[in-house]
């Protein structure tokens, strides 16, 4: 799940002798289980496995928490991806960095190098943020303006040669929301921008 970016959250089930455990994870917690002995819990461990399959059966893909803004491309050698952030489309070409994704319990960042529309080649960084931090463009906006106000047009100029441009940056939209997930660890919400 951690090196997948169509994935938000996800769960799963390791059997080890007579002792069954569930592990459920998103982006910012992992939680398991005690061991269950589903030979003296047969019942418990069946019904188990029938809302967990029929949720399976019965829910979209959204509804699994597959990020529908990213889409899974394979070439028969490769797989890629392809992110849509607003109205634009980025095709990614390879990794650049993989900050996180060999932990399940950190914030997971991701960069791609990848293409706009036009072909021309960007880096895209992925990665899951509180919801009460900014995001790294509201905090690029506000240093500039802040830049603005005390520095004279060529000192501006100057200054700003020294930040790295974000040319775009959003907050994940499902069915026209935020899309927000729950750490039930703590009680707050995180955001996958």
């Amino acid at each position: 799940m951690c090196e997948d970016p169509c994935h938000q959250f996800a769960y799963g089930i390791t059997i080890k002798d007579t002792q069954l455990r569930l592990w459920l994870s998103n982006r910012t917690f992992l939680a398991v289980t005690e061991p269950i002995n589903f030979f003296k819990n047969i019942d418990g461990i069946i019904s188990l496995f029938y809302a967990l399959g029929s949720t399976s059966a019965s829910s979209t893909m959204k509804e699994l928490r597959w990020d529908p803004t990213v889409e899974q491309i394979c070439d028969g050698k490769t797989i890629q991806y392809k992110f849509t952030v607003g109205d634009e489309v980025f095709t990614m070409i390879c990794e650049l960095a993989t900050y996180g994704t060999d932990s399940m319990v950190r914030h997971r960042i991701c960069v791609y190098e990848a293409t706009d529309a036009k072909g021309k080649k960007i880096a895209i960084k992925d990665s899951w943020r509180e919801v009460e931090h900014q995001s790294e463009g509201d905090i690029l906006e506000n240093i500039l303006a802040s830049c603005a106000e005390k520095l004279q047009a060529e000192e501006l100029a100057d200054a700003k040669r020294h930040f790295i441009g974000i040319q775009l940056w959003k907050d994940v939209i499902i069915d026209d929301t935020s899309d927000k997930t729950l750490d039930p660890m703590f009680g707050e919400e995180h955001n996958c921008t």
